[in-house]
């Protein structure tokens, strides 16, 4: 078994490896600004992390690798749509879908994966937690204080009562 897993790490190492010099070839024969796509040096490595830790063995090192990785992968991929799209002040909400929104998918991919119903349970719940700081900074950040400085239209009218709503049925159907 323990063959077959470094089988699979390889084989993702260097698909990953070839992924970059790949993208870093392409950027080189069409004149890419290579500048904007900095994020993959976050995003790439946070994947490697992931699936490593998805392949592990049920347990700590395996949930830490997979948690670990979900982090990065969503900070890298947060890092991309704000570098492309210039709207940096989503940080003031948008951490949440780092902290705590990855945290409990890594929990719930690897508790799935490894038969821990009780962590998956957990992750689903700490995903649906982090989801919920999220869209409530969404619709104050933008709703009310329009940080951005874009008008977000028909979405941001709607942004900040359909927050409140989803919270409102959330407090109300809690069990506990």
């Amino acid at each position: 078994m323990a063959t077959d897993r470094t089988g699979a790490t390889r084989i993702v190492l260097g698909s990953v490896i070839i992924l970059v010099g790949s993208v870093l070839l392409l950027g080189r024969v069409i004149d890419l600004d290579l500048g904007t796509l900095w994020p993959l040096f976050v995003i790439v490595p946070g994947l490697v992390v992931l699936v490593s830790g998805l392949a592990a063995a049920p347990g700590g090192a395996g949930t830490a690798a997979t948690v670990t990785g979900s982090q990065l992968t969503a900070l890298g991929l947060l890092l991309l749509f704000q570098n492309v799209t210039g709207l940096w002040q989503t940080w003031a909400y948008a951490w949440a879908l780092v902290w705590p929104t990855s945290i409990g998918l890594g929990l719930a991919a690897h508790g799935s994966l490894s038969g821990s119903d009780g962590s998956a349970r957990k992750g689903v719940t700490t995903a649906m937690v982090g989801f919920l700081i999220f869209m409530a900074g969404f619709a104050f950040f933008e709703g009310i204080l329009n940080i951005s400085g874009s008008a977000l239209g028909l979405l941001g009218d709607l942004a900040l009562p359909a927050v409140l709503i989803g919270l409102g049925l959330a407090v109300m159907l809690r069990r506990r």
